[in-house]
């Protein structure tokens, strides 16, 4: 199976109690039922992030969290180190991560998003 990786943010720097979102969209192309999505996420610093998913149809939409059905939350807390995490994305062709600071702390996340078709 092909597989794509897009890099998100590479060294972003998040901020006390903060939340950041990349700048442009991310396009997910038309994807097949079967994709699989992945998060590979890097995060140092000495609290702990949320990665929450947002989707949308068109790249200038609103982004609205997912409904029920579709988990809104990558991971609900990561603390320092690197993790894969998988993501339920199918049925919308844009996305934008949202990383939230939890714990009053700063850090950096490298973020990249791995797509098997």
């Amino acid at each position: 199976m092909p597989t794509s990786t897009i890099r998100i943010f590479k060294n972003k720097q998040v901020g006390k109690n903060a939340s950041i979102t990349p700048g442009t969209p991310v396009y997910l192309g038309k994807v097949g039922p079967d994709a699989r999505f992945w998060m590979d996420a890097s995060w140092a610093g000495s609290g702990a992030i949320k990665i929450v998913q947002r989707i949308c149809d068109t790249p200038e939409g609103t982004y609205y969290q997912p409904s029920t059905a579709v988990a809104t939350t990558i991971v609900a807390s990561m603390a320092a180190g690197r993790n894969r995490f998988s993501a339920s994305l199918v049925g919308s062709e844009w996305f934008k991560p949202r990383v939230v600071e939890k714990n009053i702390a700063t850090g950096t996340i490298d973020l990249t998003m791995i797509i098997r078709y």
